[in-house]
């Protein structure tokens, strides 16, 4: 295990209802002692037991500058497989970033980038593909609830759509608790009508929030990610049909490019079945 305990931003970039700061390491539960409060007096952070949560404030000093959930879980029963903290605080980026220069004001290290798949990659929690699957997956779900302002304490099913059932399969406990779901069910070929659908490399993940989500804006966004898509596969189209681009560039550069529009072909099929699929809803 490593011997520093990090901080980072975890949920993706933007104006969402939520925003969650994870911390990993041994010192996982002091630092966050130092930043968040419990409201009811008689819990104590460090006392705190895995797979629980606790509501309360997030401080930097003795100023109380925000109020939210703090996660739990003990090693080996996380994600890295060390003692993990998430705080969940509001969303906006001003908010997230204080919390983080208030962990490390505590004693935390800034994370480097993919520094949480890395050590559980090491930890032996996941393999290296597993944990990088894994973990674009979650982000791509914790992302899309924030943009829909769901909070993390309002649970919903997953349907992971997958031809790398048995990844995922070993990773359920991880999704379902970072993810935020009430179960999660990984087959090949589901299909859910209705449901907010996420697209990434590997999976299409279904959740069927109901009234929990605006469809309206659901489907306005996978307009707009399907023009950003057919737009970026239209350059790269531009650059294939150039013959001097094609006769003067290396191979494994023009080879890339095609590579892109394959990918980008099908997240483009992707996307258009899933504006199909809540159509009518």
């Amino acid at each position: 295990m490593e011997h520093s305990t990090i901080a980072a931003i975890a949920t993706a970039p933007g104006a969402g209802g939520i925003a969650v700061v994870r911390l990993s390491g041994p010192e996982s539960y002091a630092v966050a002692a130092k930043v968040f409060h419990p409201a009811n007096p008689d819990k104590r952070v460090e006392e705190a037991k895995g797979y629980t949560a606790l509501f309360g404030h997030f401080m930097e000093g003795e100023e109380a500058f925000d109020e939210g959930v703090a996660l739990f879980f003990r090693a080996p029963h996380s994600y890295t497989g060390e003692d993990v903290v998430e705080l969940s605080c509001h969303g906006g980026s001003a908010v997230a970033r204080r919390l983080v220069e208030s962990c490390i004001a505590a004693g935390a290290a800034p994370a480097a980038p993919g520094e949480y798949t890395r050590r559980a990659f090491l930890n032996g929690k996941l393999g290296l593909t597993q944990a990088e699957a894994v973990m674009d997956l979650i982000r791509a779900i914790r992302a899309r609830r924030a943009e829909m302002n769901v909070p993390h304490s309002k649970k919903a099913k997953i349907y992971i759509s997958t031809s790398h059932v048995d990844t995922f399969k070993l990773s359920v406990e991880f999704m379902q608790k970072l993810a935020g779901a009430s179960e999660v069910e990984v087959e090949d070929g589901i299909e859910i009508d209705g449901a907010v659908c996420i697209v990434t490399d590997a999976a299409k993940i279904y959740i069927p929030m109901g009234d929990l989500v605006d469809f309206e804006a659901e489907r306005a966004r996978l307009n707009k990610e399907l023009a950003s898509a057919q737009k970026q596969l239209d350059g790269i189209n531009a650059k294939l049909s150039n013959e001097n681009f094609v006769s003067k560039a290396p191979a494994q550069v023009v080879d890339a490019q095609r590579e892109a529009a394959r990918k980008l072909n099908e997240k483009i099929a992707m996307l258009n079945d899933s504006l199909s699929k809540i159509a009518n809803a």
